[in-house]
Parts: C-alpha cells; structure tokens; sequence
C-alpha cells in the first residue's frame, strides 16, 4: 500500500525509526518526489490480512505516531486484491428499497430507549409516513429494556408486514452487534442491514467479514478517522470506498461553500460500477435537503435532526422530508411546496431556505 504524504518539514534519516522497522520485520521505503512531499511504500507485514479498514487504518496509525503534527496523508493507492468493491453496492440498494430518486432515513427513537415491540410499532408509523431507511440509534445496542435479538426479530416483522401491505420494501440498518453469535443469530433472522459507527464499533469490523455478500453494511461517524490519524478527508473516503461499505456518510452542506466539498466526496464514494452510495444528515429544511442531493438522485437523506425536531412531531418530519424530495423528483417549484404544504411551511419557518 503506498502513501502520499506531505510534510512541514523534511523528513531526515530518523523520520521512520528502528523500532517501527522490526515492528514489521521490513523494509519501509520511504522516497522523496519533490520539496516536504515523500511516497512511502508499507509492505503486507503492516497492513496485515482482514477486512481492509481496520488493518490499513492500524498501519497509517503506525506510521504516523512517529510523525506526530508534521505530515497529513495527501493520497493513498492500494494494491488491486485489497480493494472490495461491495457486492450489493449501490445499485444493489436501490433496486432493493425500489428507489428512482433520493430516500428518505432516520433513526428509530432518537433519545429513548423503548420496548422491541413499541420500537418497532414506531418504525412501521416512520414507514407509512415516507421512510424507507430506518436505523438503530446511536446508543441503542442490548440491554434488558430492548435485548437486541429481540429487537431484530421485531422489526423484521414489520419490514416483512409492509411488504406484505404497500408492496414496497423497507430497510432497517442495525448497529454492528458485540459478538459474532449475535451477528450470526440476526442474520439468521433475517437481519439484511447492519451499521458501522467508526467512533466505537472499527475494532469489531471484522465480525462483518463472513457475512460481506448477504447484508448492507454502512459506515458512519467518518469524523473519528479524520481526527485520529491526520488522514485527509478525501483520503478518507477513499478509503471508505474500497473497503466493502454499501452506504457511507459524509458531511452535510451547511453553506454554500460546502456544496462543492460535498459533491466531490460524492464523487469519490459512487466511483466505479457497484459502488457506495452517500448517507447524508441534515436537518428537515427545504433548501438544505435539495441542496445535500447529488446530481445523479442517489443518495439517501437521514433526517434525524429535522425529523424529531419538526414544530408538528416525528411523523410530520418524515412526511415533510419525504415530500421535499417528491416534489424535487416532480420539478416543482420549492416556493409553491412551502406555500402549499403546511408541514414543509413549518419546517422552513423553523430552519429557514437554503438554494442550492
């Protein structure tokens, strides 16, 4: 795996020390291409065997513990077998859930914890109010109020009722379980989709890695990489997108100075055939969810903010959220959609408009 860093400041004959070396039992070739920029060449022994994202990730930490504020990685190449492109990918999803356009996600009872029972009862009001992505909330894992087996079996009942009632398919993205059993039990439920958050849950990745081709897999909380190893943020993704994720995060579009940011990370993470599509979180808000979808409509719009926080409740914000894109698939007027539509008329009221 090669690396393209840039540096403050050159980097002498003790930038890469002895004890990094005999870490490896190699070689590392460190090469300079042209003032504070340098190609460094980690052999396999560092960026070990395993699901891609935590081994690479352990080998930059490596490698820059003994470079502490002096270089960011600027570029990365990985060798052609390490790269995974994932299997249902993209395509795979949108065919999955039916999509044409943009879809509509939030988390499934934000700040409480409730009963498997009622937690999926509220899942199936989101989904009849226009979601077609719900997930696990951040803090929700097992516990005696909502064991997580129990949870899944929950809600693979009501993914299975709603395609038995509106023909259409729902998907719900479980938090990447403890132990392997778990994982092995859920998906022998009929669990399809689990969610990496990469603050918490990148140790027990590679609990994933024999189950790869039957689930979606996201990744979340992108950030933690980001702040944790001086990687750059495209570096970043890159790095996201060859690791087998059907669904990555990305930032949202606060100003119109993110919108360009936005769309390259766009670019990055829908690369090539089959790739990832973007997981975006912004708040319910006319302008800003228009502004946050990719010109190719795939992308999927977590609603988490807008629809808890919506002036007429949760299921008015998954319907307002819902509408917006409708109306956006429809070539409407977004003025007319304010004016006409009293829940998309509160949200602006609340957040304002942003053009994209």
């Amino acid at each position: 795996m090669i690396l393209e860093l840039e540096c403050k400041k050159p980097l002498g004959e003790m930038a890469l020390p002895a004890d990094l070396r005999s870490e490896v039992e190699a070689e590392i070739e460190l090469e300079e291409v042209e003032r504070y920029r340098y190609i460094v060449d980690l052999p396999e022994e560092l960026v070990g065997d395993g699901l891609l994202l935590p081994s690479v990730y352990h080998a930059i930490e490596s490698l820059l513990e003994h470079l502490p504020s002096i270089c960011e990685v600027r570029g990365i190449e990985f060798p052609v077998n390490r790269v995974r492109v994932p299997t249902p990918g993209k395509s795979g999803l949108k065919k999955y859930l039916g999509l044409r356009g943009p879809g509509v996600a939030a988390s499934v009872g934000k700040n409480v914890i409730l009963h498997p029972l009622s937690h999926a009862r509220l899942f199936r009001e989101m989904c009849r109010a226009g979601l077609h992505v719900g997930f696990d909330p951040l803090h929700l894992m097992d516990g005696e109020a909502s064991p997580y087996l129990d949870r899944a079996h929950q809600v693979i009942e009501i993914t299975d009722r709603i395609k038995e009632e509106e023909g259409r398919r729902v998907l719900y993205f479980m938090r990447l379980p403890t132990s392997p059993e778990d994982m092995e039990r859920a998906i022998s439920l009929g669990m399809r989709a689990f969610y990496v958050h990469l603050c918490w849950d990148l140790s027990r990745l590679q609990i994933a890695t024999d189950f790869l081709d039957d689930i979606f897999l996201a990744a979340r909380g992108a950030s933690c990489l980001i702040r944790g190893t001086s990687l750059g943020i495209k570096v970043t993704y890159e790095l996201l997108r060859v690791s087998g994720f059907d669904l990555i995060e990305r930032p949202v579009a606060w100003e119109r100075e993110d919108l360009e940011m936005v769309r390259e990370l766009d670019g990055i993470i829908g690369r090539g055939k089959g790739a990832a599509m973007p997981l975006t979180s912004p708040q319910t808000h006319q302008g800003i969810a228009i502004a946050n979808i990719p010109e190719d409509l795939q992308i999927i719009l977590n609603g988490d903010l807008g629809v808890y926080d919506h002036p007429r409740g949760i299921l008015a914000g998954v319907r307002s959220m819902r509408e917006v894109l409708d109306s956006f698939m429809r070539g409407e007027n977004p003025l007319s959609v304010i004016r006409r539509d009293k829940d998309v008329g509160a949200m602006v009221d609340k957040w304002g408009y942003l053009l994209p």
